[in-house]
């Protein structure tokens, strides 16, 4: 797994979670329902759901340890066709102060 960032102008990058944080500012989570639900249905993967920030900063693992915060963001629409949270509530449409990378997991303080 990857993480892709687009930036404005269409450049997109691909960023190894393992060693950087994506740190995201003024954040929205955005989802196809009507794809994730037939990922859920047992359909093949695609991408059906990202986040779109006015700011995204990249942060090496290596350099500092960036607070991620205790409030999981969850997607995986083999198990439900929306992002949650870990009472499982939907949280498509929702948007963000924050919301910090660690590891292959999205964290917000909100």
């Amino acid at each position: 797994m990857k993480w892709q960032v687009r930036d404005s102008n269409g450049v997109v990058r691909y960023y190894d979670p393992e060693s950087v944080r994506l740190v995201m500012l003024n954040a929205k989570l955005h989802n196809r329902p009507n794809v994730a639900k037939k990922i859920c249905e047992g359909a093949n993967k695609t991408v059906c759901a990202w986040v779109e920030c006015e700011w995204v900063g990249v942060v090496s693992d290596m350099e500092t340890k960036v607070p991620f915060g205790k409030n999981a963001i969850l997607y995986n629409p083999r198990k439900s066709p929306h992002w949650t949270n870990k009472r499982g509530e939907n949280l498509d449409g929702m948007q963000f102060g924050s919301i910090v990378s660690n590891q292959k997991y999205l964290f917000t303080n909100h």
